[in-house]
Formats: structure tokens, C-alpha cells, sequence
């Protein structure tokens, strides 16, 4: 067996309840040699953070500080409020039913508490709140229903159990979807709230959706000096930057796509190998640094995608328009060419600013079904031959191949979730994930060369057990 990490380690100590040394471990892993060693930092560690106590060279799991962290994770079948120590979900330990929030609205649920800590007589602990790191959410998302006459509130937190009393309601009937506002008053198991918008029924095309962005924060509009700074855009002058004008790039997405950010192209390059060109859109030289489309850019982080829409990082009008690959429209892009030899390893790379006209937006059953066809169009099959080269190369590293069964959601005419579909695995699709692959070993490649910071997603070596 390979080293436990520290959430095993902690479990395997709390679940022994009582007193265990370092070879019991050692041997309950299978663990020789410079494992053990390592198996005694790593106690150190835990020791250091007081996560375990050391008793007699013994180890035990460590009673809870008095003056902790923790995140609400819920209630109680009584309806108060139960944490567990942040940063450590998952890992055996007491309950903490925090009896004194404090004032002010309860906190909600994944809200981080700095807590003061007692022992109750069931083994698990009481809290008294010191301070509330994360503020807690303003407005209550739920749905509204009549019971006994009245028209109450059912949240859609589960974390929230408590069903609040309408009190103004606003023109909202049993069945509607909205946000409401928590008013002034004692805490108590029927607070009140009123209604500050309506968004429909519950059941309705996009409630789930408008749910999720809701409670997550996201789609709020774009400030108007963002959009302003949007519709004055320009695309720079293409001086200074490669003429990829001539070059057959072709984009190549889903059906449903909304925005085009990346194109491809492959061709022999007379020695048995191929010349790919990988394309983005240079989507920053349309973003001045520091204006307000660059804070609100930094401030969403990224664009979101649900299975009916979009929200994007910047404004439509980059997103989808000046910042998007259109077929036969002329763009600045960022363009990585890849020099590979015939066993698919990778020979020499280049990275240009360039000024691209799309030839074509492909979804991946059109580009499958040239590549099926009686008569391939050379520029596609060029696609498929600089594919197989990097998949020889694949099999010859041993990479795992992780050919998952994925799913859509399909909508029907009104909107409405009608069926859940497998999505097809093509070669198309594995064409774009290994050139993009290669590109990102070039981008990596020539990040480290020139002595920059980069950041690696690094899997480390499965447990074999699970393999």
C-alpha cells in the first residue's frame, strides 16, 4: 500500500479509540522502508498542528481546541445549528451544535465561524460564536406554498429547514420562484420575509438554472462603464502580427456552442511528420489592464455554462463578437505552431501573435462526418494523421485513458428539460483534446524555459488498489 494522507491517517487514529503507536500504523498500511519514514514526518505534522496528541510515544486524536474555526453544515432534527471544523469535512469528529450564534440572522449553511468551544455531556461540543468570517447571505431564494391558510416561504437551502412566514408577499402565488427579504424581528422557527422579486414558477423553463446562479452570486449585469468600454472596442491594427489570413483554421465545437475561442489546422511537413497550429483568441488585447472590463473580468473569473445558457466573463459584444472566431471574419488570435515527428513526439514549438480568418465553424458530428466520408477533404484528413501520430505516442508513455460516458441535458421547444442523453465519444472530439494537450506542454515548456511562474494540474500516482 502507498503512504495514507492526512485525512486517512486522522480517521484510522479516531477510529482506533484509543492510544496508537507509529508501527501499528506502519503495519496496518503495509507501509517499509522510506514510507515508514515518511509516515513519521507526516505524524510530526499532524502532531504540530495539534490534529493528535503524543502520549508515551503513543498517538490519539486530539480533543478540540477551545478557540476554533468551523463551517455550518446544517441543522439539527431540533433545528439548531450543527458545524464540523473547517477544512477538515469528511474526517471523524464530534458534533458541534453552535447554541449561541449571536446577534443578527442565523448564520447560513457553509458559513465559516470563529467559535469558542465546551464540552457537553455527550461526548460533543458546544459553540458560542466569537466572530463570523464570511457574512452571511442577505436574501432567502425559495419557493411559496399555502399552509393552513397562510402563504409561507420554503427555502431552497436545505441548510435552511425552517419555513418562513410571508408577510408581504407581493403578488406571488403558491408555486412561484422568488427572492424574498428577511425582516426585522426576533430569530425565531417562523421569521418573516417579503417578497422582493418574482422569477416565475418553480417548475418552469430555467427555474434550476436561475437557482443555481442565484444562490452561487453569478449573472449579476455588467457594470455600465464595462459595457461602455465594450461597445467602443476596436480590433487592433494587424501589423506586427503573423498573417495566418492564408491558413485553413477551423473552429471546432459542440452544436450548442455560443462563442468560438480556439481553432486548429495540420499538415505534413515533408518528413513524415506535421506542423499543427493551435489558435485562441487574443481576447486581451481588446481588455486595457485596469480599465473596468479587466476588473470585472478579474472579479467573475470565468465564464459559466449551464445546460441552457451562458454566462460569459465579458460582455456579448467581446464574448461573442469581437473576442469570438467567426467563421470568415478576421481576428487577432494567439497562435502556438507544433513541429511533430512521425512517432508523434513532440519536435519544436513557436508561439506568435497572429491575425486569423476562420474558415469554418464545425460542430464535431460535421467534422466526424468528413472524416467517415467516401471523399475526406485533405486539410481534415491532415487533422486525423497529426491525431494518430500524438495518440502512438500516447500509448507508448502509458497514459491512462480515461474514456468516460458523458451526459446532456435535451430541452424541448418550450424550454423545458425533456430527456437525458449520453454524449457521443467521437474521433473528432479526441482530436481537438490531444492538440490542445500538446499545446499546453508547449505553453508549459516555454513558460519554464524562460524562468516564469506557471501553473501545472499535476495527478498524482493512483492508489493501485483503485485502478
Amino acid at each position: 500500500m502507498t503512504l495514507p494522507d492526512r485525512d486517512r491517517l486522522l480517521a484510522f487514529i479516531a477510529e482506533r479509540g484509543g492510544p496508537v503507536d507509529r508501527k501499528e500504523i506502519a503495519r496496518a498500511f503495509r507501509l517499509k522502508g522510506a514510507e515508514r519514514a515518511a509516515l513519521r514526518d507526516l505524524l510530526r505534522e499532524l502532531e504540530a498542528e495539534g490534529a493528535i496528541d503524543r502520549r508515551r510515544g503513543r498517538r490519539v486524536a486530539s480533543g478540540l481546541p477551545e478557540v476554533t474555526v468551523v463551517e455550518v453544515a446544517g441543522r439539527t432534527e431540533d433545528g439548531d445549528l450543527l458545524a464540523h471544523l473547517a477544512g477538515r469535512k469528511g474526517v471523524p469528529a464530534p458534533d458541534i451544535v453552535i447554541d449561541e450564534p449571536g446577534p443578527g440572522p442565523l448564520p447560513a449553511t457553509g458559513a465559516k465561524l470563529l467559535v469558542r468551544l465546551r464540552p457537553a455531556g455527550d461526548g460533543g461540543y458546544l459553540a458560542r460564536v466569537m466572530r463570523r468570517l464570511t457574512a452571511p447571505p442577505a436574501d432567502v431564494l425559495g419557493v411559496v406554498a399555502e399552509e393552513g391558510g397562510e402563504l409561507v416561504l420554503r427555502p431552497a437551502d436545505r441548510g435552511r429547514n425552517r419555513e418562513f412566514v410571508l408577510s408581504e408577499a407581493g403578488g406571488a402565488e403558491p408555486g412561484d420562484f422568488v427572492r424574498a427579504a428577511v425582516l426585522p424581528g426576533r430569530r425565531g422557527p417562523r421569521r418573516s420575509v417579503r417578497v422582493i422579486e418574482r422569477m416565475g414558477r418553480h417548475d418552469g423553463p430555467g427555474a434550476l438554472s436561475t437557482l443555481t446562479l442565484l444562490e452561487h452570486g453569478i449573472g449579476e449585469p455588467f457594470p455600465p462603464e464595462a459595457l461602455a468600454e465594450a461597445e467602443a472596442a476596436r480590433l487592433p491594427d494587424p501589423d506586427g502580427r503573423a498573417d495566418l489570413t492564408g491558413m485553413a483554421l477551423v473552429t471546432v465545437d459542440d452544436d450548442d456552442a455560443r462563442d468560438f475561442d480556439d481553432a486548429i489546422h495540420a499538415e505534413p511537413d515533408g518528413d513524415g511528420g506535421w506542423r499543427v497550429t493551435v489558435a485562441i483568441a487574443d481576447i486581451a488585447c481588446l481588455v486595457p489592464p485596469g480599465s473596468a472590463l479587466d476588473r470585472e473580468a478579474a472579479r467573475r473569473g470565468n465564464s459559466v455554462y449551464l445546460p441552457d445558457r451562458a454566462v460569459p466573463m465579458l460582455p456579448q459584444r467581446l464574448s461573442a463578437g469581437l473576442g469570438s472566431l467567426l467563421p470568415d471574419e478576421e481576428r487577432p488570435c494567439l497562435a502556438v505552431e507544433l513541429r511533430i515527428g512521425p512517432a508523434g513526439a513532440l519536435r519544436g514549438h513557436r508561439f506568435r501573435r497572429g491575425w486569423m480568418r476562420s474558415s469554418a465553424r464545425l460542430t464535431y458530428r460535421a467534422l466526424q462526418d468528413a472524416l467517415d466520408g467516401p471523399d475526406t477533404p485533405p486539410h481534415f484528413a491532415h487533422l486525423e494523421g497529426a491525431f494518430r501520430a500524438l495518440e502512438r505516442a500516447r500509448q507508448r508513455r502509458g497514459a491512462l485513458e480515461f474514456d468516460l460516458p458523458e451526459r446532456r441535458v435535451a430541452f424541448d421547444a418550450n424550454g423545458s428539460p425533456a430527456a437525458v442523453c449520453a454524449r457521443e465519444r467521437l474521433t473528432s472530439h479526441r482530436i481537438v483534446e490531444e492538440f490542445m494537450i500538446a499545446a499546453n506542454v508547449a505553453a508549459a515548456e516555454t513558460l519554464e524555459a524562460k524562468g516564469q511562474i506557471c501553473m501545472r494540474r499535476v495527478h498524482d500516482r493512483p492508489d493501485p488498489a483503485a485502478v
